[in-house]
């Protein structure tokens, strides 16, 4: 559902940034996937952004910085609210307040995976890649969606993987675990969003 046409024109009257109504936010995800925001702004200064949360608060919106950490992952219907992120010319300071909106985005360096992301949290006395090898799903495949080979705690988009296909992916690597070592793996993944009606 989009903004109605007084929001819009409400959060455009704000003038604290470049302003964007259903925007696509899977090229602006790490996995490439996600549908659209209801609306996506480009905060330069801390001053835009508190000002911002109260306009969202009083409208009763969601507020979420870009979706674009290494295990978080965007529903196939995208964000409700609005979307933030730094603006090229913003100050010291915004990048870290706008991610700061998301306390439970985690931290993990992936750069080696541009489009993956880690699945699992390592369960006590184990570690959550070596068990999805040694159930032989290492390189498993659902569509578009891939477990890599070399980190098999890693899920990749190839290209065409919806959050459907990599939410099936998950099920399926946490059932075959458990069957084959009795071990319950808990997803590092987080998803956000909405599905598909």
């Amino acid at each position: 559902m989009s903004l109605d046409e007084r929001r819009q024109s409400g959060l455009s009257a704000l003038a604290l940034g470049d302003v964007e109504f259903d925007v696509p936010l899977a090229p602006l995800t790490r996995l490439g996937i996600g549908g659209p925001a209801d609306a996506l702004i480009r905060i330069d200064s801390i001053d835009s952004l508190e000002r911002l949360k109260r306009w969202c608060r009083r409208e009763r919106l969601p507020l979420a910085p870009v979706p674009s950490g290494p295990a978080l992952l965007v529903k196939d219907a995208g964000m409700r609210g609005v979307v933030a992120v730094a603006g090229d010319a913003a100050e010291e300071g915004v990048l870290a307040a706008v991610a700061g909106l998301d306390p439970k985005a985690h931290g993990m360096d992936l750069s080696e995976f541009p489009s993956g992301a880690r699945i699992f949290f390592d369960p006590e006395g184990h570690r959550a890649e070596d068990l999805i090898r040694e159930a032989g799903l290492a390189g498993v495949r659902l569509r578009g969606a891939r477990v890599s080979e070399g980190e098999p705690n890693v899920v990749i988009n190839e290209g065409e993987a919806s959050a459907r296909d990599v939410l099936a992916l998950v099920d399926y690597l946490k059932r075959k675990v458990e069957g084959r070592s009795g071990v319950k793996l808990k997803e590092l993944l987080r998803v956000v969003g909405r599905d598909r009606p």
